[in-house]
C-alpha cells in the first residue's frame, strides 16, 4: 500500500469534512476503509499481524497529511480511528466557544480577488456556513432545543 499525499496538510482552519472525505477515498481505494469505520468489516481475513501493518500505514498516512500544529497534539495516538476523532476535536470544536469563534470569523469574511478566486471564497464560505449549521444541530441534539442566543 502506497497511499497518495494530499495535496496541502489539513489546517486548523480547513474543512474537516473535506480531509475525512479525501482519506475515506484513498483507504477505500486500497480495500482498507474498515480501518476508520468500525462497522464495516474487511473482506479479506487478515491476520492480526497484518492488521497492525495496515493501522500503522494509516495512521503513517494521516500524520502526513496533517499541519504540524495539529500533529503535536495528537503524536501519541496510535490508533487510526482515535487519530481521526481527535483531530476532528481539534479542527472543528464543540460548544458555544466554537460557535461564537465560527461566527466572528463568517462576520469577518470577504474576498480579496488578489488573494482568490471566487470559486475558492466560495468554498470557504460553505464550508464555514456548514460548520456553523453542523454545530447548532449538534448542540440542539444534546439539550433538545437551540438556546435564543448564542
Amino acid at each position: 500500500m502506497n497511499f497518495q499525499r494530499l495535496r496541502e496538510p489539513l489546517k486548523q482552519d480547513q474543512s474537516f469534512m473535506v480531509f475525512l472525505d479525501r482519506i475515506n477515498s484513498e483507504l477505500n481505494a486500497y480495500g482498507v476503509g474498515f480501518a476508520l469505520d468500525e462497522t464495516r468489516k474487511s473482506t479479506i481475513d487478515y491476520t492480526e499481524e497484518e492488521l497492525q501493518i495496515i493501522r500503522d500505514k494509516i495512521r503513517n498516512f494521516i500524520i502526513q497529511n496533517i499541519d504540524a500544529s495539529i500533529h503535536a497534539q495528537v503524536r501519541k495516538i496510535t490508533e487510526p480511528s482515535e487519530l481521526v476523532k481527535k483531530i476532528e476535536q481539534i479542527v472543528d470544536p464543540m460548544g458555544v466557544g466554537a460557535i461564537y469563534e465560527l461566527k466572528k470569523r463568517f462576520n469577518k469574511m470577504y474576498c480579496d480577488p488578489k488573494l482568490e478566486s471566487a470559486l475558492d471564497f466560495n468554498n470557504r464560505f460553505d464550508d464555514l456556513v456548514e460548520r456553523i449549521r453542523r454545530k447548532k444541530t449538534a448542540r440542539r441534539g444534546r439539550k433538545g432545543k437551540l438556546p435564543l442566543r448564542d
